[in-house]
């Protein structure tokens, strides 16, 4: 069985249309086209019927003949699962300083100002018990 790139390669040829026109032809983006060509993916369940009507074909053959989605096997690109969170890119942040947090501040902050209203309540009720 023929598979979907070289069908794809032998109908633009014998159409005499360069890549782009190909792509305009299908009404699939040409990045998608092109992963489709070089057999780096599949086409997906909304561009399935324009590849089968570009070709000729019945949709459930472009679907056989397509190979698996995830293009080389189904091999999943990237890190493998719980290999650990991916590094950050671009340059880093000002590192952070050691110290307390600024919430914390906040909070430490509001503690003393309600302390302080409590020792002038107090302050005000010594001196009165002061002056009898």
């Amino acid at each position: 069985m023929a598979k979907l790139s070289s069908l794809l390669a032998a109908k633009i040829k014998a159409a005499d249309l360069n890549f782009t026109a190909a792509a305009k032809a299908l009404d699939v983006s040409a990045p998608s086209l092109r992963a489709v060509l070089s057999s780096r993916s599949a086409p997906n369940s909304r561009s399935l019927g324009k590849y089968a009507k570009f070709l000729g074909i019945s949709e459930e053959k472009v679907a056989a003949i397509g190979g698996p989605r995830g293009g080389k096997g189904g091999k999943r690109r990237g890190r493998p699962p719980g290999s650990g969170k991916a590094k950050p890119k671009g340059k880093p942040g000002r590192p952070k300083l050691p110290g307390v947090a600024k919430a914390t501040l906040r909070l430490l902050s509001a503690n003393l100002e309600s302390i302080q209203k409590r020792l002038n309540r107090m302050n005000k009720v010594i001196e009165k018990l002061a002056t009898r």
